[in-house]
C-alpha cells in the first residue's frame, strides 16, 4: 500500500504533512534564489529571468499538486511585498504589470509539467521529461502570459506574439538543463521525488530503497 507521504501530490488537496510542506517551501525558495542574478527586460516589459528553470523543477520533481502550490506560495510572498522576483520586484503592483500573466503562468505551468512528467505513476524518463517542460514550462506560461501581456501593454496580439520569441532561445536552454538535472536525480537521487513509481512490468509499484 501507499501512503500520503509517498504520494505527496495526489493528497495535496486533502492534507499536507511537513515533509510535504518543507518541499513546496524549498522550490518557492529555489525559485526566488534563482531570480538574484537578476534579469533584462526585453520590448513589453517583461523581464528575461532564469527563474522559469526553477518552475520547470519544481513541477517535474513535486508532482503537479505540490509544484503549483510551491510556486503558488512564492506567489503569495511576492504579492505581500517581499522582493523574491529577478530585479528585487516584488509587491502586488507586479500582479497588474506586463508580466502579471506569466507569473500566475508558472502555477499552471507546474502543474502542467508535473502531470506529464509523472504520468501514469511511472518513473520520469528524459523524453517524457522534455516534453514536460517544453509544455507546461513554455507553452503554457506563454498562453497565459502574452494574452495578458497584450492587454496591459495596449500592443496587437500578433506583435506581443513576435517580441516574446525573444525569449524562446533561453527557454529551450532552461528545458534542456531541467531534463539533465530531473534524469541525474532519477538515477543518482530518487528520493529527491518522495514517491514509488509505477513499475514497467507489473501493475505493484516499486518502492524507491
Amino acid at each position: 500500500m501507499t501512503n500520503a507521504r509517498t504520494f505527496p501530490d495526489r493528497s495535496a488537496g486533502r492534507r499536507l504533512d511537513a515533509t510535504a510542506l518543507a518541499r513546496v517551501a524549498v522550490f518557492a525558495a529555489i525559485v526566488a534564489v534563482l531570480g538574484l542574478p537578476g534579469g533584462f527586460t526585453v520590448a513589453g516589459g517583461v523581464p528575461i529571468t532564469v527563474q522559469t528553470l526553477g518552475v520547470m523543477l519544481a513541477g517535474a520533481i513535486l508532482g503537479p499538486w505540490l509544484g503549483a502550490l510551491s510556486m503558488a506560495v512564492l506567489m503569495a510572498l511576492v504579492a505581500i511585498g517581499l522582493p523574491l522576483l529577478a530585479g528585487g520586484r516584488g509587491g502586488i503592483g507586479v500582479f497588474f504589470g506586463p508580466s502579471a500573466g506569466y507569473l500566475l503562468g508558472w502555477v499552471v505551468g507546474a502543474f502542467v509539467i508535473g502531470l506529464i512528467v509523472h504520468a501514469s505513476g511511472r518513473k520520469p524518463v528524459p523524453w517524457r521529461t522534455l516534453v514536460g517542460v517544453l509544455t507546461g514550462g513554455i507553452l503554457v506560461i506563454y498562453a497565459v502570459g502574452i494574452p495578458v501581456q497584450s492587454m496591459v501593454t495596449r500592443l496587437p496580439l500578433g506583435e506581443t506574439v513576435l517580441m516574446s520569441l525573444a525569449f524562446v532561445p533561453g527557454d529551450l536552454i532552461k528545458a534542456v538543463t531541467a531534463t539533465i538535472i530531473v534524469t541525474t536525480l532519477v538515477r543518482a537521487y530518487p528520493r529527491a521525488f518522495a514517491r514509488v513509481w509505477a513499475s514497467k512490468t507489473a501493475p505493484v509499484p516499486e518502492r524507491i530503497r
